[in-house]
């Protein structure tokens, strides 16, 4: 397909030069983050209930499982142990985010607030209901506070 030069986008430049250099790929969320699905559209769902930019950031680094964890620092010798702060368990992304007591109980308040608004199938009962944003905004907002206060 010819373009004129000057009508070219940057976009449409970035495109033709990852597909040239074999750079187009599509995560595999479900894999990098071991669960059995995630609907790829909560993404742009997100990015339409959510106009806070730090709350946007951690949605993204939880997608993409780029939180800072014990595990993590150890491999790149930043820390001398790899055990969480609140419970000296080994701090993997999981822990981080589902196993440790102090998450369970950021939960358990949040589950605690659903339930008294009528929003029991909203609840996080899973690990892998983390990953599942499709509702309101306010939830949505409300979810990401709560995982801001998990990995901080």
């Amino acid at each position: 397909m010819f373009i004129p030069i000057n009508e070219v986008t940057v976009k449409q430049l970035q495109l033709v030069l990852k597909q040239a250099l074999a750079k187009v790929d599509s995560p595999d969320y479900c894999t990098k983050l071991n669960i059995e699905e995630f609907d790829k559209s909560q993404i742009t769902i997100v990015r339409k209930q959510v106009t806070n930019v730090q709350l946007r950031n951690i949605f993204y680094s939880l997608i993409n499982k780029d939180f800072v964890t014990g595990e993590r620092m150890l491999r790149f010798k930043m820390v001398d142990s790899d055990g969480c702060k609140q419970c000296h368990e080994v701090e993997t992304f999981k822990h981080l985010l589902w196993e440790c007591n102090c998450t369970k109980e950021i939960w358990r308040n949040f589950n605690s607030i659903l339930s008294k608004r009528g929003l029991d199938n909203k609840r996080i009962n899973s690990y892998s209901d983390i990953f599942k944003f499709s509702m309101s905004a306010a939830t949505t907002t409300i979810r990401l506070f709560q995982l801001s206060r998990c990995v901080c």
